[in-house]
Protein backbone atom coordinates (compact mmCIF):
# COMPACT_ATOMS: atom_id res chain seq x y z
CA UNK A 1 0.00 0.00 0.00
CA UNK A 2 2.92 2.34 0.67
CA UNK A 3 4.00 2.23 -2.96
CA UNK A 4 0.64 3.06 -4.52
CA UNK A 5 0.60 6.55 -6.04
CA UNK A 6 -2.68 7.50 -4.34
CA UNK A 7 -3.68 9.40 -1.26
CA UNK A 8 -4.78 7.53 1.89
CA UNK A 9 -8.51 7.85 1.15
CA UNK A 10 -8.04 6.37 -2.33
CA UNK A 11 -5.87 3.55 -0.97
CA UNK A 12 -8.52 2.64 1.60
CA UNK A 13 -11.23 2.70 -1.06
CA UNK A 14 -9.18 0.43 -3.33
CA UNK A 15 -8.47 -2.01 -0.48
CA UNK A 16 -12.13 -2.08 0.53
CA UNK A 17 -13.30 -2.78 -2.99
CA UNK A 18 -10.75 -5.57 -3.50
CA UNK A 19 -11.74 -7.13 -0.15
CA UNK A 20 -15.44 -6.93 -1.02
CA UNK A 21 -14.80 -8.57 -4.39
CA UNK A 22 -12.85 -11.47 -2.86
CA UNK A 23 -15.42 -12.07 -0.11
CA UNK A 24 -18.40 -11.86 -2.47
CA UNK A 25 -16.75 -14.18 -5.01
CA UNK A 26 -16.06 -16.81 -2.35
CA UNK A 27 -19.56 -16.46 -0.86
CA UNK A 28 -21.07 -16.59 -4.34
CA UNK A 29 -19.18 -19.77 -5.18
CA UNK A 30 -20.14 -21.48 -1.93
CA UNK A 31 -23.79 -20.40 -2.17
CA UNK A 32 -24.05 -21.67 -5.74
CA UNK A 33 -22.40 -24.97 -4.76
CA UNK A 34 -24.84 -25.54 -1.91
CA UNK A 35 -27.88 -24.65 -4.02
CA UNK A 36 -26.76 -26.85 -6.91
CA UNK A 37 -26.15 -29.73 -4.50
CA UNK A 38 -29.61 -29.37 -2.95
CA UNK A 39 -31.32 -29.13 -6.33
CA UNK A 40 -29.32 -32.10 -7.60
CA UNK A 41 -30.16 -34.18 -4.55
CA UNK A 42 -33.86 -33.44 -4.98
CA UNK A 43 -33.68 -34.30 -8.69
CA UNK A 44 -31.86 -37.57 -7.95
CA UNK A 45 -34.45 -38.48 -5.35
CA UNK A 46 -37.34 -37.99 -7.78
CA UNK A 47 -35.44 -39.77 -10.56
CA UNK A 48 -35.09 -42.80 -8.31
CA UNK A 49 -31.31 -42.76 -8.01
CA UNK A 50 -30.05 -44.35 -4.81
CA UNK A 51 -28.17 -42.18 -2.27
CA UNK A 52 -29.39 -38.79 -3.54
CA UNK A 53 -27.75 -36.98 -0.60
CA UNK A 54 -24.31 -38.37 -1.47
CA UNK A 55 -24.80 -37.40 -5.12
CA UNK A 56 -25.93 -33.93 -4.05
CA UNK A 57 -22.81 -33.49 -1.94
CA UNK A 58 -20.66 -34.70 -4.83
CA UNK A 59 -22.40 -32.18 -7.08
CA UNK A 60 -21.69 -29.39 -4.59
CA UNK A 61 -18.01 -30.25 -4.57
CA UNK A 62 -17.77 -30.61 -8.34
CA UNK A 63 -19.51 -27.30 -8.94
CA UNK A 64 -16.16 -25.60 -8.19
CA UNK A 65 -14.48 -27.30 -11.16
CA UNK A 66 -14.48 -25.04 -14.24
CA UNK A 67 -16.33 -26.17 -17.37
CA UNK A 68 -17.42 -29.57 -16.01
CA UNK A 69 -18.90 -28.48 -12.70
CA UNK A 70 -22.12 -30.07 -11.59
CA UNK A 71 -22.68 -31.53 -15.07
CA UNK A 72 -20.01 -34.11 -14.28
CA UNK A 73 -22.47 -35.60 -11.77
CA UNK A 74 -25.95 -35.13 -13.21
CA UNK A 75 -24.89 -35.77 -16.83
CA UNK A 76 -23.63 -39.34 -16.36
CA UNK A 77 -26.53 -40.09 -14.00
CA UNK A 78 -29.08 -39.06 -16.61
CA UNK A 79 -27.23 -41.15 -19.20
CA UNK A 80 -27.20 -44.10 -16.78
CA UNK A 81 -30.96 -43.82 -16.31
CA UNK A 82 -31.52 -43.82 -20.07
CA UNK A 83 -29.23 -46.83 -20.56
CA UNK A 84 -31.21 -48.68 -17.86
CA UNK A 85 -34.38 -48.00 -19.83
CA UNK A 86 -35.75 -45.28 -17.57
CA UNK A 87 -36.13 -42.79 -20.41
CA UNK A 88 -38.58 -40.44 -18.71
CA UNK A 89 -36.43 -40.13 -15.58
CA UNK A 90 -33.23 -39.82 -17.61
CA UNK A 91 -34.57 -37.14 -19.95
CA UNK A 92 -36.26 -35.39 -17.02
CA UNK A 93 -33.00 -35.31 -15.07
CA UNK A 94 -31.14 -34.06 -18.14
CA UNK A 95 -33.62 -31.25 -18.78
CA UNK A 96 -33.69 -30.30 -15.10
CA UNK A 97 -29.90 -30.25 -15.09
CA UNK A 98 -29.66 -28.05 -18.18
CA UNK A 99 -32.44 -25.59 -17.40
CA UNK A 100 -32.34 -25.42 -13.59
CA UNK A 101 -29.12 -26.71 -12.03
CA UNK A 102 -26.72 -25.20 -14.58
CA UNK A 103 -28.58 -21.91 -14.76
CA UNK A 104 -28.12 -21.38 -11.02
CA UNK A 105 -24.41 -20.88 -11.67
CA UNK A 106 -24.95 -18.54 -14.60
CA UNK A 107 -27.56 -16.35 -12.92
CA UNK A 108 -27.07 -16.51 -9.15
CA UNK A 109 -23.29 -16.10 -8.92
CA UNK A 110 -23.16 -12.78 -10.83
CA UNK A 111 -26.15 -11.54 -8.80
CA UNK A 112 -24.48 -12.35 -5.48
CA UNK A 113 -21.16 -10.80 -6.50
CA UNK A 114 -22.75 -7.76 -8.14
CA UNK A 115 -25.02 -7.00 -5.20
CA UNK A 116 -22.19 -6.78 -2.69
CA UNK A 117 -19.75 -4.94 -4.95
CA UNK A 118 -22.39 -2.69 -6.53
CA UNK A 119 -21.17 -3.58 -9.99
CA UNK A 120 -23.39 -4.45 -12.98
CA UNK A 121 -24.29 -8.14 -13.12
CA UNK A 122 -23.40 -8.56 -16.78
CA UNK A 123 -19.88 -7.23 -16.19
CA UNK A 124 -19.41 -9.62 -13.27
CA UNK A 125 -20.74 -12.50 -15.39
CA UNK A 126 -18.19 -11.88 -18.13
CA UNK A 127 -15.35 -11.33 -15.65
CA UNK A 128 -16.07 -14.72 -14.06
CA UNK A 129 -16.22 -16.44 -17.46
CA UNK A 130 -13.11 -14.67 -18.72
CA UNK A 131 -11.21 -15.38 -15.54
CA UNK A 132 -12.01 -19.09 -15.74
CA UNK A 133 -11.14 -19.21 -19.44
CA UNK A 134 -7.74 -17.56 -19.06
CA UNK A 135 -6.68 -18.60 -15.56
CA UNK A 136 -8.57 -21.82 -14.84
CA UNK A 137 -10.01 -22.45 -11.38
CA UNK A 138 -8.18 -19.52 -9.79
CA UNK A 139 -9.83 -17.30 -12.43
CA UNK A 140 -13.09 -17.74 -10.56
CA UNK A 141 -11.73 -15.30 -8.01
CA UNK A 142 -9.05 -13.52 -10.04
CA UNK A 143 -11.34 -12.51 -12.94
CA UNK A 144 -13.68 -10.38 -10.81
CA UNK A 145 -10.74 -9.24 -8.67
CA UNK A 146 -8.82 -7.92 -11.68
CA UNK A 147 -11.98 -6.19 -12.85
CA UNK A 148 -12.53 -4.60 -9.43
CA UNK A 149 -8.95 -3.32 -9.27
CA UNK A 150 -9.16 -1.97 -12.81
CA UNK A 151 -12.45 -0.18 -12.18
CA UNK A 152 -11.25 1.20 -8.84
CA UNK A 153 -8.04 2.58 -10.31
CA UNK A 154 -9.94 3.93 -13.30
CA UNK A 155 -12.39 5.67 -10.97
CA UNK A 156 -9.55 7.11 -8.90
CA UNK A 157 -7.86 8.53 -11.97
CA UNK A 158 -11.16 9.84 -13.28
CA UNK A 159 -11.75 11.82 -10.09
CA UNK A 160 -8.22 13.10 -9.61
CA UNK A 161 -8.30 16.85 -9.39
CA UNK A 162 -5.81 18.21 -11.79
CA UNK A 163 -3.46 20.77 -10.42
CA UNK A 164 -3.20 23.30 -13.17
CA UNK A 165 -0.24 25.58 -13.55
CA UNK A 166 -1.22 29.23 -13.36
CA UNK A 167 -1.35 30.75 -16.81
CA UNK A 168 1.84 32.41 -17.86
CA UNK A 169 1.37 36.08 -18.57
CA UNK A 170 3.24 36.77 -21.79
CA UNK A 171 3.34 40.56 -21.97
Amino acid sequence: MDYLPFNERQKKRLATQVKDMIVSTVYGGVAVAVIQGILGGIAFYFAGISSPVIWGIAMSIMSFVPFLGSFSIWGPNSLYLMIQGNYIEGVGLFLFGVFVISMVDNILKPLIIGTRTKMPTIIIFFSVLGGIKFLGLIGLIMGPLILAVFLSVFEIFRNVEEVAEPPVNMQ
